[in-house]
């Protein structure tokens, strides 16, 4: 058998052929191209998301993730709520009158153009002490009191009638009272059982300041108590048989 040597045409046709479906080297640096910049393009999409919602936040019960490396862990409500209450307190700067026992006797402060400018009225009340046997009480907190703020306090001292009897005539003879005649004299004056003490305590219980009609005090129709330091202060009054009006003035 002879074995037929490779002609020129076949040594032609040997060369590497390429396979069906496969890239040329010219084709690749396309096609990274267009992967780069669909991939850029999906960066930018995500920066600019995350730009507009922020990035997502985990709403669980657990720790939330606001910002890269800072975590808020989740809040105690009982701590929010004492938290919320001391800034309220530590919040009060104007000057505030309210009454301990008696909440219902409120009062909000009104601008009011007097003698003196321009004043405060922090608080006015009305009050009547009926009993003429026991003593009553009213207690006031008064908060953030500003210097030169006045108590005013007017008395309103009920009347009572007194019947005396004076002489009207006497006859006398030789230095002696033949006899003599009365009349009789009705006599308004005040209530001599009507009496009042107003007690200024500050803050720490001191007492710095107080006033009053009759007992050790005298039996004016009129007082005024003024705050020479900013503080907070306890307003008591006690009293019997009597009526008056107390306002608290801020200057």
């Amino acid at each position: 058998m002879s074995i037929k040597s490779p002609s020129s045409d076949d040594r032609l046709d040997r060369s590497p052929q390429k396979k069906k479906g496969s890239l040329s080297t010219k084709q690749l640096p396309v096609i990274f191209a267009v992967i780069a910049v669909i991939i850029g393009l999906l960066l930018v999409l995500t920066g600019v998301y995350i730009m507009i919602y922020g990035f997502p936040v985990d709403d669980s019960p657990s720790t939330k993730v606001v910002l890269p490396g800072i975590v808020l862990l989740p809040e105690n409500n009982a701590q929010k709520n004492n938290t919320d209450s001391v800034n309220q307190t530590s919040d009060i700067t104007e000057a505030h009158i309210s009454d301990l026992v008696n909440t219902s006797n409120s009062y909000e402060p009104v601008m009011l153009n007097s003698t003196d400018g321009m004043v405060t009225l922090l608080y006015q009340n009305n009050i009547s002490y009926k009993s003429f046997c026991t003593y009553e009480t009213t207690s006031l907190k008064a908060v953030a009191i500003q210097p030169v703020t006045e108590i005013v306090i007017d008395y309103f001292v009920p009347n009572i009638n007194v019947t005396k009897y004076l002489v009207d005539k006497e006859v006398i003879e030789n230095g002696v009272l033949i006899s003599r005649t009365y009349k009789t004299v009705i006599v308004t004056r005040p209530d001599p059982d009507a009496i009042l003490e107003i007690k200024i305590f500050d803050e720490a219980g001191n007492l710095v300041r107080s006033e009053g009609y009759a007992g050790q005090y005298d039996n004016g129709n009129k007082d005024v108590i003024e705050f020479l330091a900013w503080g907070n202060y306890t307003v008591e009054m006690t009293g019997k048989w009597i009526d008056f009006q107390i306002s608290v003035i801020e200057k």
